[in-house]
Parts: C-alpha cells; structure tokens; sequence
C-alpha cells in the first residue's frame, strides 16, 4: 500500500525543539508509523540561519526556508510602530514578502494527501493550492490563538486593532475550512466553538505531551547531590522553566518576590524567561538562580538538582507543556489554577494547586517540603500521569492512527457501527468474539480492537475479509483503550463489547432498529450470563437490572454523542470501575437509551479461582463508588440502594479509601443519610459521625 504523505506548515523550525511550540511540533509528529512520510515546512522569526532539509525521525523530514530581508524589514517597522513583537500575528499581512518560503510550502501541500496548519498563519497564502476533494484539512491548534494574540497586542489603538482581526480573520477561515481540528485543552475547544461557531464534532483534544523515555526521575541520591555540587545548589531547591512569553516573566517575577520570603531555598529559573529578568540584580537576590537559555542536558541536571518545581502562572491560554516535563522527571509540582490548565490532577494526587500571590505559594513550598507522604505521592502520581496520558511517544503513534482514519473516512464509505475492543491477556477469547462478529447478519460494522497485552495478537490474518483496525499500546486501562477505540473509529455508531463475550448473530441488526427512532441515543443491550447464583463465579448480568448501572459489555452510543461529552472519564481507572455507569449517566442527559431484550450478549461467568476475578480483587474496585456519587448524586443513590453492595462490612473499607482518594466533601456523603431506603446502621461508625458533624 501506498505511504500516505502528510504536509505539516508553521513558520518556525522544530529543531532545536526549545519551547512549547518547537516540542509540540516534534512530539505530535515525529513517532507515526512507517506508512506515513510526514514532510515538515517551516522557517525562522530571525535573520541567519539558512535553507536545511534534514530527518527528525524515521518518518519525520523538516525543511526551512529562511523568511526574506524585506520581510523582516518589514516587520521591524511594524514593530517600532506596535511596540511588540509581532512577525507571527502579521505574518497574514506580510508574509507575501517571503515568496520562496511560500512557494515550498505550496509544492509540498499540493502532493499531500493531509495537510496539517500548526498555527494558521500559512493558510491564507496556501489555501488556493489545496484540494478538499482530495485532501484531508487539519489545523493544529496551539492556542485559541485570535483570542490569545488580542489579549497580547491589542492595545485599543487602530494599527494594533487591524493586526489583531488579520490575525482572527485567518483563524476563523481555517477553523470552517478544515475538516479536523486539534485543541490542546477543553477550553480551547469550547473557544473555538463559542468564539468562530465551530461544529464541536470536528474538534478533537489533543494535549500536549513530553517524551518519557528522555525525561525521566533522577533517584540516584549520590548522583544528584554531584550535580548540586557542580551547579553551586547548597539548598533545597525550586524550579521553574519557560521561554521569553510574557507569561512566563510574570511567573518568574513572582518567584523572585518568593525567594525574598524563603533564603533557605534556592530558586531556579531556567531559560529563555531569564532574559527577561536582567533589571534584577543577582547580587541582591543570592538563593536565585537565572540560567537563560540552556541545552536539553542541561535541562535535565537543573531538574535533577531541584526538589520542588514550581509553575505558578498568571495569565497564559492552553496547557503548559513545562508541567509535563516536571511530572516526567518525578518532580512534585504546585501551580496555579491557570498553570494547570488541561491537566486532571486524577486523585488530587498530580500536583498541588496554589493561590495567584506570593504568599500562599510561599506557604505551599514549605509544608511540601515538611510533608513527605504527599512529597512522594505527587512524585509518584505526576510520573505515571505523564506515561499514561501525555507520552509524546504515544500520542504520535496514536494520532498517526487516527489521521489515516480519517481521511479514509472522508473519501470512503462510512460505517454505521464501529465494534469498539479493548482487551487485555486474552487472545483466545478475542478469536472468539471475532468468530462470532464474523457471524453477524448486519454487516455495516468496523471493529476497533486496542490491544494491551504485552504479545501481539497473531489472529488477525484469519479475518482480512473484515474492516479490522488493530491498535496495539502499552497503556493500560479500560477507560484508556475505548477512548482510543473511539478516536480511531470512523462509524457513526460506537457498539461496546468485553473481549470475552459472545454476541448473537442479530445482535447488531436488533440493535439498529433502535437507533432509528427518534431522541435515541444509545442503547443498553442485553447481558445474559451462563451460570447463575454460583458463589464460586463472577456472574456479570443486567437482566431485571436494565436502564441504571450500564455495561460496555453491551452498550450502544452514538458517536456524535461521544464526542461531545469527550468519551469515557478515565478518573475511573486504576481499578477500572464505575465508567461506564458515569458514561450511561451523561449520555441520557442528551436523550433516550432504550433497554433491548433482543440485543442480546452472553458474558460468560469467570471462577473466583484467579486473582483477576477473585472477591477480594473485585471489591477493591468500591474505591471509585465515591466519585461516581459526586459526579451524580441523585442516580448514585438509587444504584447504592439497588445494589445493595453498602450491606457488606468490606464495602465501606474500599468507599472510605475513595472518599480520600477522590476528594469527596461530608455535603454530598449526607445524602446517604437523608435515604430513607438506606439501613444507617451499616455505615461505619467514624463515617457516620464525620457526616453528622459537618451537618450540624
């Protein structure tokens, strides 16, 4: 088959990869699989440096054309006008000047199958040579750029109002012209929504990452301590890391006015910021260190050195990759609210949030350092956070995956279920399935299989006469792998399956009849089990159960539903649990999700013999009970009722464990005691009596 060539456009180079920008660049697009040729076009915002064309990676091919002298003179007096910087935002007014960086990147969008805006600045000047019949149109949104550049430039004055609206201008065509668009964040997302009237389902999240195999925790006590040496730390130490964005001098503004607060400390900023900071005088400030811009090594021996980072931002739009790099090399990290944008602190165990002022985040430092459990948690947490969920080596595989997808998508015919499959050390039982899926009578279907074994299933080549997306990762979690199913899927329907069930040959013609009726959104199929009332099986069944704990054993969802409440909450992995009950939950606040007595699946029951199915294993999943009732309330209580798990005395081990883990306040646990269906005489004492406290 044929490479698919995809054409990347920004006006920047990616290497060296300093700053956020240059590293998105590389991490999104340097790990695809070896059937893409991703061509990268890009330039300089400064006079020197001239043509290249080199290889980032094996699929990853970077050429720069240096921007022309009358460009840039063009720009330095826009700039004295301004007062600011500004050869990206005006690039739509003034990059005609720069005709040989143009016309490379018209040549290399034209042959290209997929042509990918990092920053929409090229568009206006390489629109006119792509093809929407042909070309699958992708704007990779770094920001809400036109609302980040107003904020930054527009001064109320009229030059600064007209590069401004070119800047917006371009973004609002790109954002209607393309048929994908990458946000960084969920508020970027409802930006681009609320702000240019983006259809929603066109918009796909996409964060910013860091490359875990190159940052990694320093834990070697003799080997940091030869560092601190060689830097001069005698002190426990701070960090902070950011380039020359404004945003960034505020914050080093504010942790200089820290280290005036705490001399047993040594404060590092690294990086371009630091060139911002020269009014300050080194001498009076002697626990700061101002490092201006430093190689990657570099880098990593301050960030070895430094016991704490800090990331206390005060204004800024999207995340901030700097927090990646700080959970990736193990360290715990508080940071403001704005600092923290787009990233889940899943347990509250990721990073420590602060106030924006000097004072609280004076106060956060010191009882971090004096706290050695939460110390050790967030070092652990924010390192298995950046593995999981912002791995550049995983978000390029993927997304790579995901682009092929689509344009195929675009330009084949579209299915109208996709059989989404995670599974997990189980091949024989997916060959099963796969059977079985083979034997279906409705044949409008793909399968999406994310596998997270540590083999490769070797199957496949039994089915090539099926529409079979394999996707095979090293991250586990349930939640994890149906939200990749659901990135990966092009049908208009996602149906849920375990890779252990057995559905029946109508499973999915019943089901679409259903589907068709109006105000349905999803459907809740059938789960019959083999063996009943076994104490020594795992009986998984929502017969007389229907239309309140929801399986994705056997669930239905549409996939415009999906992508509008962004999949499954992954909160509730690590024991998976509870997701796809808050998953059912959230999509009946979009509509109806009929019961199906005909849209049957048979989940076989396991033996309690291996530890994967045993009670003690299975109870350990209550931990996420607490979340599912802060999320929803009132539907948590009728469950809790009609389960009737709470009547166990090891219940409440596991539900006490997820009120700490999840954070969940005495105002919503009363609820319990407000039930009168509830016997109260089984809620352990110490929590009873935390409940009636705060209701006094």
């Amino acid at each position: 088959m044929k490479n698919i060539k995809i054409t990347i456009l920004d006006m920047q180079p990616i290497e060296p990869p300093t700053g956020g920008g240059r590293l998105r660049l590389l991490g999104l697009y340097s790990g695809f699989k070896n059937d893409i040729e991703a061509i990268y076009v890009g330039s300089y915002d400064w006079r020197g440096p001239g043509y290249r064309n080199h290889k980032l990676s094996d699929c990853l091919t970077e050429i720069d054309v240096p921007l022309s002298e009358a460009h840039f003179k063009a720009h330095d007096a826009l700039s004295v006008r301004l007062g600011k910087g500004c050869i990206d935002t005006a690039f739509s007014l003034q990059g005609h000047l720069s005709a040989k960086f143009i016309q490379q990147a018209k040549v290399e969008a034209q042959s290209a199958e997929i042509v990918i805006f990092s920053h929409q600045w090229l568009f206006p000047y390489v629109a006119q040579v792509l093809d929407e019949k042909k070309q699958l149109i992708v704007y990779d949104a770094h920001n809400c750029e036109g609302l980040l550049r107003v904020k930054l430039l527009d001064d109320g004055t009229k030059l600064a109002n007209e590069v401004c609206r070119a800047a917006v201008k371009c973004e609002y065509e790109l954002c209607h012209a393309a048929d994908l668009i990458f946000a960084c964040s969920q508020e970027d997302k409802n930006n681009f929504v609320k702000l240019y009237s983006v259809n929603p389902n066109k918009i796909i999240i996409v964060p910013n990452g860091v490359f875990t195999t190159r940052i990694m925790p320093c834990d070697d006590q003799r080997k940091r301590q030869q560092i601190k040496a060689r830097l001069g730390i005698t002190k426990p130490a701070v960090c902070f890391i950011g380039s020359g964005y404004y945003p960034n001098e505020e914050a080093g503004r504010l942790i200089i006015e820290v280290a005036d607060m705490l001399p047993q400390y040594h404060f590092i900023i690294i990086g371009g910021v630091g060139n911002n900071l020269q009014d300050f005088d080194v001498h009076k400030h002697p626990n700061v260190i101002i490092t201006g811009f430093v190689e990657e090594q570099e880098k990593l021996d301050y960030f070895a050195a430094s016991d704490i980072a800090l990331n206390p931002m005060l204004s800024g739009s999207g995340t901030n990759i700097k927090m990646f790099d700080f959970m990736a090399a193990g360290l715990p990290i508080i940071t403001t609210d704005i600092g923290a944008r787009g990233i889940a602190n899943t347990s509250g165990k990721v990073y420590q949030l602060c106030d924006r002022n000097k004072q609280d985040l004076a106060q956060k430092i010191c009882h971090l350092m004096e706290a050695p459990d939460h110390y050790a948690e967030l070092k652990q947490y924010g390192r298995i956070e950046a593995c999981e969920k912002y791995s550049w080596e995983q978000i390029s595989y993927e997304l790579g995956y995901k682009l092929v997808q689509k344009y195929r998508k675009k330009f084949s015919r579209t299915p109208f279920f996709s059989v989404i499959i995670p599974t997990y050390e189980r091949h024989a039982l997916l060959t099963k399935l796969l059977d079985n899926l083979r034997k279906q009578t409705y044949r409008d279907f793909e399968v999406i299989i994310v596998d997270q074994s540590e083999e490769k299933y070797s199957g496949l080549v039994r089915y090539q006469n099926m529409d079979i997306t394999y996707f095979k990762t090293s991250i586990r979690g349930a939640s994890k792998a149906r939200n990749t199913g659901i990135r990966l899927a092009k049908g208009c329907v996602a149906a849920f399956i375990d890779d252990d069930c057995i559905p029946e040959t109508t499973w999915l013609q019943n089901s679409e009849r259903y589907l068709k009726k109006p105000n349905v959104v999803g459907v809740e199929g059938c789960i019959k089990a083999d063996i009943y009332d076994n104490v020594n099986y795992r009986v998984v069944s929502n017969v007389n159960f229907e239309g309140i704990g929801f399986m994705t054993a056997n669930l239905f969802v549409r996939m415009d539903v999906l992508n509008e409440i962004d999949g499954l909450d992954e909160t509730f992995d690590n024991p998976h649990f509870r997701e796809d009950t808050d998953l059912g939950w959230r999509v009946q606040e979009r509509g109806d999700i009929p019961y199906g007595r005909d849209v049957v699946v048979l989940h076989p029951s396991h033996k309690r013999d291996s530890v994967r199915e045993s009670i003690d294993e299975r109870n350990k999943f209550f931990v996420h009970d607490p979340l599912l009732m802060k999320k929803h309330p009132k539907k948590f209580i009728d469950l809790f009722v009609a389960e009737g798990h709470y009547r166990e005395k090891v219940y409440w081990k596991y539900f006490s464990e997820g009120i700490k883990r999840h954070g969940i306040p005495n105002e919503i646990l009363k609820r319990i005691l407000e039930d009168k269906r509830v016997d109260h005489s089984l809620i352990p004492k110490d929590i009873l009596e935390s409940i009636l406290k705060d209701m006094q």
